[in-house]
C-alpha cells in the first residue's frame, strides 16, 4: 500500500500519516508538483532525501527552491544532469550542511563547464561535517 493510499483509509490513519513528517521526507523529482510541495511542508526540519533530475524546467525550479531554503536539514542529495545545470545548482551551495552524508552528482550530458569544478572550497560554507560519501560523476573534481 503507498503512502497516500494510506491517507485514505480512514481519518485516524489520515491524521497519523500527515503528522509523520519522516513519511514525507523522500522527494523524487517523478512526484507531481501538488504532491511535492505538500510533501515539502509535510516534513518540517526533519532530514530529506532528495532525487532529482535538474535539467527540466520543473527540476531547476524545484531546487532552486529547495537548496537555500532547506540544504540545512537534507541528509541525502543526489542530482543528475548536464554539466552546466550542476553547476548552476552548486553554485548555491553556500550555506552549511550539517546533515548532508551523501552528495551525487551525476553529468547525464556534459558540456562546457567552468574549469574550478562543481565543487568549490567555499561549498556549505565548510560545514558538512557528516558528509560520507561524494559521487562525483563525469564531472571534473574541484583543484
Amino acid at each position: 500500500m503507498g503512502l497516500l493510499q494510506v491517507t485514505h483509509v480512514c481519518r485516524q490513519w489520515r491524521q497519523i500519516a500527515i503528522d509523520n513528517p519522516f513519511l514525507w521526507a523522500t522527494l523524487t523529482d517523478d512526484l507531481p508538483d501538488a504532491l511535492y510541495e505538500a510533501m515539502l511542508d509535510r516534513t518540517g526540519d526533519v532530514p530529506l532525501s532528495v532525487h532529482q533530475d535538474v535539467d527540466t524546467p520543473k527540476g531547476r525550479a524545484r531546487t532552486d527552491k529547495l537548496v537555500p531554503g532547506h540544504l540545512n536539514h537534507i541528509c541525502d542529495l543526489r542530482l543528475h544532469g548536464s554539466a552546466d545545470a550542476l553547476y548552476n545548482v552548486t553554485e548555491k551551495f553556500s550555506d552549511p550542511a550539517p546533515l548532508l552524508e551523501v552528495l551525487d552528482l551525476n553529468c547525464t550530458r556534459a558540456k562546457s563547464i567552468n574549469s574550478g569544478g562543481v565543487l568549490r572550497s567555499s561549498s556549505f560554507s565548510g560545514e558538512a561535517a557528516r558528509l560520507k560519501s561524494v559521487l562525483l560523476k563525469f564531472l571534473p573534481f574541484p583543484e
